[in-house]
């Protein structure tokens, strides 16, 4: 059997304003999202089959394909192809937390649609786009990468110069997760503007970035979870120049301009029990 394996990279929102509810139950938004080195592994297989999806995972929890979205975006893939004729190994290694903000299910989605293409060659990159945000709202840019803004469902990409690597950035997930769809129900639709974020990125003006980073869940999430602003907290302590909540949490994410002021954070995030990394952006 022929594999190929891809490193799939979590997504932070550097802003996120959550817009109207359209009628197809997607939310409109306007994000500036930036990936980084917080990666899982995916890797595929295609022999000859009959389009059957086998699965595997290092979290057992994830290993059923009528659930797993990177299996049902093999099956996905498939269907679009019209391919009946080969079977397809899905297998996930995850190092980003599940059901933390960071897109980790949606980035194993989309490095398996890249693999597929890569390997069958059926798609160009505007369809593959499509295939992608057909089946979840963050598919297309964790197909892109790098830093972009997003609006629509998230489907509608602007690409941006990626925050500079110079910069560390500190993730800290603890307690319990949110789901996507619970968040949805607590936000209150706003009609903020990424505009001077976008023009911030560009610009690469750290300072002013972190002076305009919004994030429309904040307004509720963390009075739900109360490790989201500890976390906040000693990012702060330890000289963060901001610290906000990534997406529909409970992630936490800082940015240090002293990687060893990173590392302390990380490492007293880690003795409090949180999930804790210290990471930087990705092309």
């Amino acid at each position: 059997m022929e594999t190929q394996k891809i490193f799939c990279p979590a997504k932070l929102n550097f802003f996120l304003e959550v817009g109207d509810l359209r009628p197809d139950n997607y939310h409109n938004i306007d994000s500036v999202m930036q990936t980084v080195d917080l990666c899982d592994i995916v890797e595929v297989g295609i022999s000859d089959g009959n389009g059957r999806i086998n699965l595997n995972c290092n979290l057992p929890e994830l290993c059923d394909p009528d659930t797993n979205i990177a299996a049902k975006a093999a099956k996905k893939y498939l269907e679009e192809a019209g391919k009946n004729d080969v079977d397809v190994f899905v297998g996930i290694e995850k190092h980003i937390p599940v059901a933390a903000g960071l897109a980790g299910g949606s980035t194993d989605a989309a490095g398996v649609l890249l693999l597929m293409n890569r390997m069958l060659g059926m798609f160009d990159e505007a369809r593959l786009l499509r295939i992608g945000a057909a089946l979840g709202a963050d598919l297309p840019f964790c197909m892109m990468r790098g830093a972009a803004r997003a609006t629509g469902i998230g489907d509608k990409l602007e690409r941006l110069r990626p925050l500079s690597r110079e910069i560390a950035i500190v993730i800290a997930v603890g307690g319990e997760r949110v789901s996507t769809a619970e968040a949805y129900r607590t936000v209150t639709p706003g009609t903020g503007s990424a505009d001077r974020m976008a023009s911030l990125f560009e610009s690469g003006d750290i300072y002013g970035i972190c002076s305009e980073m919004y994030n429309a869940f904040e307004k509720t999430i963390p009075g739900m979870r109360p490790y989201v602003p500890l976390a906040k907290h000693v990012m702060m302590e330890y000289g963060a120049i901001a610290a906000m909540m990534s997406g529909s949490g409970p992630s936490v994410f800082g940015l240090f301009g002293d990687h060893d002021l990173a590392e302390r954070a990380c490492d007293d995030l880690a003795r409090r029990g949180y999930e804790s990394f210290v990471s930087f952006s990705t092309m």
